[in-house]
């Protein structure tokens, strides 16, 4: 076979991959990952291209299809969205404000006679639309086999792997190994691969197994909204999204953020409990609350803010809930979680709970109204005969 010439599809070898390349390079920036698709017929489709690093031709298409609604009399808005606002009109015009009572009024001659001229300016639209849109297709082409003989090997495509149906979950594992650190930009690509007719697979942050979608529309939708990290600039990277099943374990019933202990993450959630004080780690095995819905009951209930010294000061519960946690933890030496699964290991321990939670049952009852009943209101600690399960029921 000969040297490819423009126009002639991407060779066999590159179709229906997934490649992604370092883009971005944009002036006093650094260097983003960037990716896209060789589709079946050998048609290149990028997906995210940033920079002059980028293997796109926007800029080009956008500038010609904007020349071309301005030589036919249209804006910069949609095209279809400006015919629509014209046969209104129009239709206004012919039968006056109560035209909705017509039976056919955008089919009236009348209607048609003036909307004669809009309608061939849109049909003339639409064919030289095609035309660039053939055209544009024939320059991202070339610019894909262009880019495989840039200089720096990381600027050059690299496959990631097959999209066929034999392929696509494993090319899929491999593709979220590499952006586990940066979500956002996972889900954006699984996302458009979706849109494109695939059917691609999501590898769970949290259980590690590999999901495509079911109830949720879109994998960005199932993204952790509060697991974020700056990016050096004014943007942030999201470092988590969740399967189905992980979104049902770590959602809070009260607040909805994805913040309550994970027992089926790598590490059995013990990473989770970190921001759990002693009050969190009651109210989640309580009312099943997470860490965040315990410090806005702490925040309303047993604290109060003092205008004249311009500081939050204990209420009389929180004065007496201070009294008690801080007994318990001078004398176990411990905090938190640790002490919290220590009470629960002995009578003595769990009557400490059992008396923190008589303490706060009326004002739980008020603030957790929605979430619990009279006998969950009820509750108290007990003994288990696996202690592990303290503190994750």
């Amino acid at each position: 076979m000969g040297k490819r010439r423009s126009g002639d599809p991407i060779p066999e070898k590159y179709r229906n991959r997934l490649f992604d390349w370092e883009g971005g390079g944009y002036d006093g920036c650094y260097w983003e990952m960037n990716q896209g698709v060789v589709d079946y017929e050998g048609h290149w489709h990028p997906i995210f291209s940033t920079g002059h690093d980028g293997i796109d031709d926007d800029d080009w298409f956008d500038g010609k299809v904007a020349e071309l609604k301005g030589s036919l009399g249209f804006d910069v808005r949609s095209v279809d969205a400006q015919v629509r606002d014209k046969e209104r009109q129009v239709v206004k015009d012919v039968f006056g404000d109560e035209w909705y009572r017509e039976k056919d009024p955008f089919g009236d001659p009348r209607v048609k006679e003036r909307m004669a001229d809009m309608r061939a300016r849109e049909s003339m639209y639409r064919e030289e639309r095609e035309k660039l849109e053939a055209e544009h297709q024939r320059r991202l082409d070339d610019l894909f086999m262009a880019a495989l003989e840039r200089e720096r090997e990381a600027e050059r495509p690299a496959e990631v792997g097959l999209l066929d149906k034999e392929h696509i979950k494993e090319t899929c594992d491999i593709f979220c190994h590499n952006y586990r650190t940066n979500v956002g930009m996972m889900t954006n690509c699984l996302d458009r691969l979706s849109d494109m007719g695939y059917e691609p697979w999501c590898t769970c942050s949290d259980c590690g197994e590999q999901f495509q979608l079911w109830d949720y529309e879109r994998f960005g939708h199932m993204i952790d909204d509060d697991h974020y990290h700056g990016d050096g600039g004014i943007g942030v990277i999201y470092g988590r999204v969740l399967c189905e099943d992980c979104l049902h374990e770590v959602e809070c019933p009260s607040c909805c953020g994805k913040n309550l202990p994970h027992r089926y993450k790598s590490d059995q959630g013990k990473s989770d409990w970190d921001n759990y004080d002693l009050l969190a780690c009651i109210l989640n095995d309580w009312i099943g609350v997470c860490w965040v819905c315990a410090d806005g009951y702490n925040t309303r209930y047993m604290e109060s803010w003092n205008e004249d010294k311009q500081i939050w000061e204990p209420t009389e519960l929180g004065a007496k809930y201070k009294r008690m946690s801080e007994r318990l933890q001078d004398s176990y030496g411990l905090e938190g979680h640790d002490l919290y699964l220590e009470l629960g290991k002995t009578a003595y321990g769990r009557s400490r709970i059992n008396a923190i939670c008589d303490l706060l049952q009326d004002t739980v009852g008020e603030r957790f109204a929605s979430l619990i009943d009279e006998d969950r209101l009820k509750w108290r600690a007990e003994d288990r005969s696996q202690p592990e399960l303290v503190g994750i029921a």
